[in-house]
């Protein structure tokens, strides 16, 4: 019995960790369904965490979300999307400028969020 309520837990956190990024990417149920070869229907039973996502899915399932497969099940913790690109080419940039572009993200982060 066990068994059953963890599977269930895992299929609503991977149902929830799917949805979660793609809306951050703006892709709809429509594309998603397409990009896996599978209904909308079925997509939306994937969202709902009624169907399991097939193991052979994942790959272009992680790679539509912009994420990893251990992402998608909680084993990894999420990345903000484009928070790879962006240190890229952080490193890239002399120090002075890397102070400048903190100083603009604290100050655009502290109108969104006073203290």
């Amino acid at each position: 019995m066990a068994k059953v309520a963890e599977d269930k837990e895992v299929t609503t956190r991977i149902a929830e960790n799917i949805d979660s990024r793609r809306a951050a990417l703006g892709l709809s149920q429509v594309q998603l369904a397409d990009v896996l070869g599978v209904s909308f229907q079925q997509v939306q039973k994937y969202l709902a965490g009624k169907n399991r996502v097939p193991s052979d899915k994942m790959p272009a399932l992680a790679k539509a979300l912009r994420c990893s497969i251990g992402e998608l099940y909680g084993a990894e913790e999420a990345t903000v999307i484009g928070a790879e690109r962006l240190l890229r080419a952080w490193g890239d940039l002399p120090t002075g400028q890397r102070e400048a572009i903190t100083d603009l993200v604290e100050a655009l982060a502290a109108q969104d969020h006073p203290s």
